[in-house]
């Protein structure tokens, strides 16, 4: 059976124009414990935490939407980490009404939990029925971090699509030569590690062909267009600000945990820990941990199993949690 079948599936229009699909566990169950959001990152869909569901879904509630503009998900007018997150937790309030939160979040998803999670006392009045209690990221550095580090030829020519979709005159006519079911297909199987048994679980239940399929679409080449682009100017703008001004408030302030390939973020940024700890408020936990073997960007499908030996005893570290 396909985890997403023991799911509930709702799609929810949200004041930022877009509509949220996403499939989620049945609102009553395990209420104790704090609602996981799981978003997926580029160029994928929600599909990606397949392998997650079955185990997560047994001790807690799972909220997994599709980003803005892409899988199932309309594009919204704008494609910033607030205007996104925002449209995310419209979708929470609505399915599940008064409960605790953990972001469990991948790539440009990782990225909207970093800044709900960082900018969370301007944003909880929004939310009143919602509480942040977590957040793990995966295989992600702040956009700050990532941008400075391509002053490293090395590191910018394996994140060339950072600059290269945030041209969209430019790469849409490109990507629509191309084809974007290729582009998207041969992105991936770059991306992803030598570990040949982490190779096959991506690929498998033709979730590479999905991605694909939704990057054939025209609405999901302008998504992801404008969610680069938004990264290369008023994200990364926001950033700067905020670690210029050394306001606490505007730093991450519950407990977090950093997951991240070891032979791929971690090749340029071997101190995990080093660079986190500046994104956090003082005496907030962290927690990093690097999955290695050869396993890839894609975590939560090349290695799930790791994924949960990390996830799950930070989980249960949680009163609401």
């Amino acid at each position: 059976m396909d985890a997403f079948e023991t799911l509930f599936e709702k799609a929810v229009p949200t004041p930022g124009g877009c509509t949220v699909h996403s499939h989620h566990s049945d609102p009553t169950f395990h209420k104790d414990k704090a609602v996981l959001i799981m978003i997926h990152g580029w160029p994928q869909s929600k599909y990606m935490f397949r392998y997650l569901i079955p185990t997560l879904s047994k001790t807690h509630r799972l909220l997994i939407p599709d980003l803005p503009g892409y899988g199932e998900s309309t594009p919204s007018t704008k494609s910033d980490r607030l205007t996104v997150g925002t449209a995310i937790l419209h979708a929470a309030v609505e399915i599940f009404e008064s409960t605790s939160i953990i972001f469990l979040s991948h790539d440009r998803g990782a990225r909207v939990s970093q800044h709900m999670a960082s900018h969370w006392p301007s944003i909880s009045p929004m939310f009143p029925q919602l509480t942040l209690v977590g957040a793990c990221l995966m295989d992600i550095v702040p956009y700050k971090d990532q941008w400075e580090a391509f002053a490293n030829p090395r590191i910018s020519s394996g994140y060339f699509h950072w600059s290269f979709l945030a041209r969209p005159e430019i790469s849409t006519p490109m990507i629509q030569a191309y084809g974007g079911g290729r582009f998207a297909k041969d992105i991936i199987l770059k991306t992803q590690g030598t570990n040949e048994a982490g190779r096959v679980s991506l690929a498998a239940g033709g979730a590479i062909e999905r991605y694909a399929a939704y990057y054939e679409r025209q609405s999901t080449i302008d998504a992801a267009a404008a969610d680069y682009t938004a990264g290369a100017n008023d994200d990364y703008q926001t950033q700067v600000e905020d670690m210029d001004s050394e306001d606490e408030s505007k730093k991450i302030g519950v407990p977090t945990l950093v997951l991240y390939s070891m032979s791929n973020l971690g090749r340029g940024f071997p101190d995990m820990q080093a660079v986190w700890t500046k994104w956090l408020r003082k005496d907030v936990d962290l927690h990093c941990v690097g999955i290695g073997d050869g396993v890839g960007h894609y975590l939560p499908e090349e290695a799930p199993e790791k994924v949960l030996q990390a996830v799950q005893p930070w989980l249960a570290g949680f009163s609401t949690g």
